[in-house]
């Protein structure tokens, strides 16, 4: 991820640091999003101490606590539970934030059987894809998309009704980095095909197709 200030480059695969705190704030959040309260997320840049770190970093944390404020601002509005898991990571992935979705719904994961786990390790799996690609890691996102793409295939018919999976796929394979929108879906409502806009006054996340 690659921000203006001094075009530096946030890399927590790479930089202690940058993955410390992506960790942190990534735990805050998902704290966050279980208590309904953004307090955990101020929480935690409090205790990063901000001011004492480097410009990229800062340019970072303000982005993502703004990008938490948010999806918890939707969660509030919608009425959203706990028990809306999928729901939630909907909201989540919408604001391209791929590896808070994977830590929001590891927790369901761990505890899910059969045909549920699977297509919540699909849904991981795609988040973890999308990771890499925006950290410009296109190398390790070409290893890891067949294994993706077989599991989504696996599972189709078990996703989300808002996952539109070969428009998912497509925007994999196509390597240009940019997740599609996962629209809100009622039941009744024809599924959007295209993945192309957001819907329900929803606004993109940064860099959707």
């Amino acid at each position: 991820m690659r921000h203006n200030e001094e075009n530096v480059l946030f890399d927590p695969f790479n930089d202690r640091l940058c993955r410390d705190v992506r960790n942190a704030l990534s735990e805050g959040f998902v704290d966050a999003l279980n208590a309904g309260d953004i307090r955990p997320v101020n929480d935690a840049v409090h205790q990063l101490a901000p001011q004492e770190l480097p410009p990229h970093v800062r340019v970072y944390i303000e982005d993502r606590t703004g990008r938490y404020a948010e999806v918890l601002e939707q969660v509030a509005a919608k009425g959203l539970s706990l028990d809306d898991t999928l729901e939630i990571a909907r909201l989540v992935w919408n604001r391209a934030l791929f590896f808070e979705f994977h830590e929001w719904l590891e927790p369901a994961w761990k505890t899910a059987v059969g045909m549920q786990k699977t297509m919540l390790q699909a849904l991981i799996r795609s988040a973890g894809l999308f990771v890499l690609l925006e950290s410009g890691r296109e190398r390790g996102a070409a290893r890891t998309l067949p294994k993706v793409v077989a599991k989504l295939n696996a599972c189709r018919n078990h996703l989300p009704a808002f996952v539109d999976v070969d428009r998912l796929i497509e925007k994999m394979t196509s390597f240009d980095g940019l997740p599609p929108i996962f629209d809100s879906y009622e039941p009744g409502d024809p599924i959007e095909k295209d993945g192309d806009q957001a819907t329900n006054g929803e606004k993109r996340g940064k860099g959707y197709a």
